[in-house]
This record gives structure tokens, sequence and C-alpha cells, in this order.
């Protein structure tokens, strides 16, 4: 009987979104949070936020722009996506906006997350959004246990008429790839990590595998991708529970005033033998511009290059590479 076992690398895809979701329940809570080296990350929750503050306190038209490379990736990858969300119930992603710091603290906390506002200043709000999504196994599996490191964990195993097993090509990726099968439309990948990864690069490293999976019956694809005969797969048990940093946030600023103030992320993923659950909450305070926003400059101070076009000609009019010491100085 072949056997495989797979350790660490977690990834959920929602089969009618691009993103990727982290979700599984068990039967106990998480009552505080743990240090620990995984790294999550859950997009929806943040969009859904931005989106709940946009409705309450915003214009009908607003438009987003970011100072910092994540925040343009995150506008340009992820927020740009916003109509995704509609594919998640109204029990799924939930989200309020208010005036009173402490009306949002109190539903994050009787929703279970330690995550807090601080007080607001003057002329701020903020917004809160949790979602919370539970996938169950097409049958149960069966506990049992599985060795790393010399430590015995709690596993999970899966019979193979519940998933399929994919080898990419060594090239591409070097360990194979679970589907494991779910009661609803959604899927859940797994696979041995070959390096510790975070943020956005996580979801570019998780989304190029999927990308390979995804077409899998393309014929160019034949030799790329290719289907595994195992009898069951053997994965541990997971309870995790971080605060996820997403102050890169911070800074980013609508074009009628608010500038992000805070942003607090909390994300639990819990995975059994019945199945998985992701819960994460999304805090994002906005501070409303009443004054000049801080002038953002560039300085050409060093020898710089400049040219001249002229409409229809293909010939700049003139171009330079200019030096100090053609510049005119202070006296």
């Amino acid at each position: 009987m072949k056997k495989i076992i797979f350790l660490v690398f977690l990834c959920f895809a929602l089969q009618a979104s691009e993103m990727s979701i982290y979700d599984q329940s068990s039967s106990s809570s998480i009552s505080s949070i743990k240090k620990n080296n995984s790294s999550t990350i859950v997009m929806f929750p943040i969009i859904s936020a931005l989106i709940e503050a946009e409705g309450k306190f915003m214009s009908w038209n607003v438009e987003w722009t970011g100072i910092n490379a994540a925040q343009k990736i995150f506008l340009r990858n992820f927020f740009a996506k916003q109509n995704e969300l509609g594919y998640f119930t109204r029990e799924e992603i939930r989200s309020w906006a208010s005036q009173d710091y402490e009306e949002l603290n109190s539903i994050a906390c009787n929703n279970g997350f330690n995550i807090q506002f601080k007080p607001f200043r003057p002329h701020e709000f903020g917004s809160l959004s949790i979602l919370e999504v539970n996938i169950n196994w097409l049958e149960k599996g069966i506990v049992t246990s599985l060795e790393y490191a010399d430590e015995i964990y709690k596993a999970a195993k899966i019979k193979n008429n519940n998933f399929n097993v994919y080898e990419l090509n060594e090239n591409i990726y070097t360990y194979p790839i679970i589907e494991i099968k779910t009661q609803n439309t959604d899927t859940v990948y797994m696979t041995i990590a070959d390096e510790p990864c975070s943020g956005f690069f996580l979801m570019k490293k998780i989304n190029s595998l999927r990308d390979t999976i995804s077409h899998r019956d393309n014929d160019q694809n034949h030799g790329i991708c290719k289907l595994l005969d195992y009898d069951e797969v053997i994965f541990p048990f997971v309870n995790l529970n971080q605060e996820v940093d997403i102050s890169w946030l911070k800074g980013m600023y609508a074009n009628d005033g608010p500038i992000v103030s805070q942003a607090l992320q909390q994300i639990k993923f819990k995975m059994n033998e019945f199945g998985a659950e992701v819960k994460s909450a999304v805090m994002v305070a906005m501070c409303k511009s009443i004054g000049p926003r801080e002038i953002k400059r560039l300085n050409i101070n060093k020898p710089f290059y400049l040219w001249i076009e002229r409409e229809n000609c293909t010939i700049p009019v003139f171009a330079g590479y200019i030096d100090p010491s053609d510049w005119i100085k202070v006296y």
C-alpha cells in the first residue's frame, strides 16, 4: 500500500475565486495567541473592511492611492477583485463601520478575537470585517499520528476515493500536491513546502502552483502535471492563532480625504479529521483629512537625464545628461 504524508504547507482554493483561503474546524477553541513560525495570508476581510468604510463614511466613487509597494500590489492584484466578495454568503463575511471604537472592539471580542482599536482621534472612524469559512471533508478521516523532527503529532488519514495527488515536472516543483474533496464547492490543496515564505511572496508561490494545477487537462501541459496513484494521505491536525502584520496598509489614502491610520488582522486556522475552518478579523481605522496632506516630494538631486518631446515627432527636440557643473548655485 502506498502512503503519502504531507506537512505544513496548506492552501485552500475557493473554486469560484482566484484567491486562496485557509480554513478548518475542530472541537476545541483557541484562547490565546501563540508565537509560531507559520505564515498565513487572508485577503478577503481586508477588502471587505475597506468596502464597508466606503459605504458608510465615504463618497460613492472612492479611488485609493498606494504610497508603498505593498499597497500598490494590494490595490492592483487583490482590491481590484472586490466583486469576488459576492461568492461568499452573508454569514461567511460580516462587516461593521462606526465612529465608536469601543463598539467595534466589543464586536471583535464577542466573536473571539483579541485585536483591538486604539481610541479614535477626532475625525477618525473604523471598520471591522470578520470572515468565517467552514469546510467538511467528503468523508470523515481516521485519527492517527505522524512523526516530524522526533516529535509525534496528532493527524488525520484520508482514503484515496476522497483525494487526488498530482506530480509536477521537477523543474516546476519537487513535492506532490494533494487535492482533497469536500462537501461543498471548495477544494483543499496541500503540499510540502520547499522553503519558508510569507505575505505576498507566499500568495505568489501558491498562485504559481494553482495555475499549473488548473491547466492540468490542457494538452500543452502534458508531462508538466500528472496524476499519481496513492491509497491514503496523512496530514497533521492544525490549531493556529496569530496576529498578522498588515501595518503596510497604513498611509493608503482615498481621493476624498481619508487616510488609513490603523490596520490590524488576526487569523485562526484549524484542521482535523472532520474538515477545516478559517476565521479572520480585520480592523481598519481611517482619519478624515482636515488639512493639507503631507507633501510627497521627489528631489532630482543627482545628475539627471532630461528630454523634450514634440507631438508627432519621433526625434526628441532636446536630450541631455545634466551634471551639477551646469546647475545654478545659491549665493
